[in-house]
């Protein structure tokens, strides 16, 4: 598997021709058996293996959690404007998304395949506008969409910025 430590490759910025970007674990950081030299080095002075093995283990599992992109988005009259984005991929950028509102309320957002690693878990949104509700979640068709769902603060859809966590 292309990507890690092994071929020194960063793996959310992997090529689609490499399986594309993915959420790196422990075997891309370098494994958790690293083994001190005789004599070990001094603890809390010198990296250890214990202090690197750590590091890995720590590593794998905040990358198991977070969100891999976050964008935000203002609108325009109906019209969505991306103003930010920021990705763990070291490309991700407001160009990495694709963004259409299908109704008042109701907006999707897209990327290409093996831009983000595929989604784990439902994303997550918040609104930056108020007050109002909101509420995001994958896609039943696109496994690269999500569909944000925006209320103003009497139930009623309504265009709100937002921003979307993608998990």
């Amino acid at each position: 598997m292309a990507g890690g430590i092994e071929d020194d490759r960063y793996t959310y910025d992997l090529p689609l021709i490499d399986g594309g970007a993915r959420r790196p674990n422990l075997h891309d950081l370098g494994g958790d058996e690293m083994a001190d030299d005789d004599p070990a080095p001094q603890k809390f002075v010198q990296p250890t293996a214990a202090l690197a093995n750590g590091i890995n283990r720590n590593l794998a599992g905040v990358n198991r959690m977070i969100g891999t992109a976050r964008l935000w988005v203002v609108f325009d009259g109906a019209d969505p404007v991306k103003t930010n984005a920021k990705g763990m991929g070291s490309q991700i950028n407001t160009d990495s998304f694709q963004v259409l509102s299908q109704s008042t309320g109701v907006t999707t957002v897209e990327w290409g395949e093996g831009v983000l690693p595929p989604m784990e878990g439902h994303p997550s949104a918040c609104l930056n506008d108020g007050p109002g509700m909101i509420w995001a979640k994958k896609s039943d068709v696109d496994p690269l969409q999500v569909i944000v769902f925006t209320y103003d603060k009497d139930g009623d859809p309504a265009n709100l910025a937002f921003n979307v966590v993608i998990h």
